[in-house]
């Protein structure tokens, strides 16, 4: 990956530093893009923060995490502003090459696939760990720029079909469980 992305600088969260900070956590990393709720405030030493601040378009990857939630991707797309990587997250640069999302998409395609749920290491079994030269080990197709474009126009608006079904279908589901009491009362009150 390092031919074509530069590996950023990440740093731990503080107990005892000079300044707050609203740090990156791995819940803000969904299949579904970065999510800001996930965020939490905490302390960073000034310096540290500045070498983990975050800019729109990196790639973010949880580096620890559970089996089934490592190597979780997002793209941060500025929101929050002035947000921090915590150690526990690899960041991650695309090169001139690549299209931040065409990345993003493409390490989210290893995580949905198992590969880092299979190869990722740590002592644990409940909590595995990627390590940065395995990341960097990991060999990323970049076709032309017109081809990316083309992969994240699909995929983006096969997400979106799916974002609207998901909501329908969540609609659909709260009126199911709102029809239970109705019919309840209705047979109570002797209306059926």
């Amino acid at each position: 990956m390092t031919e074509v992305a530069t590996l950023l600088p990440s740093k731990s969260i503080a107990t005892a530093g000079d300044t707050e900070v609203t740090a990156i956590t791995t819940a803000c990393l969904t299949e579904r893009g970065f999510d800001p709720s996930g965020v939490k405030t905490a302390t960073m030493h000034r310096p540290d923060a500045d070498i983990a601040a975050v800019g729109v378009g990196e790639v973010l990857i949880a580096r620890s995490n559970t089996p089934e939630l490592v190597g979780r991707v997002s793209v941060f797309r500025g929101v929050p502003l002035g947000a921090v990587a915590s150690d526990l997250t690899i960041r991650v640069w695309p090169g001139e090459r690549l299209d931040a999302d065409f990345l993003g998409y493409y390490l989210s395609y290893l995580f949905l696939t198992g590969y880092w749920r299979d190869n990722a290491g740590g002592a644990s079994g409940t909590m595995k760990k990627i390590t940065r030269t395995q990341l960097a080990g990991i060999s990323v197709p970049v076709p032309d720029r017109d081809t990316q474009a083309r992969v994240r126009r699909r995929l983006k608006s096969r997400l979106a079909m799916v974002d609207r079904l998901a909501m329908e279908l969540d609609l659909e589901d709260s009126g199911i469980k709102a029809l239970g009491p109705a019919l309840l009362r209705q047979a109570f009150c002797g209306a059926l």
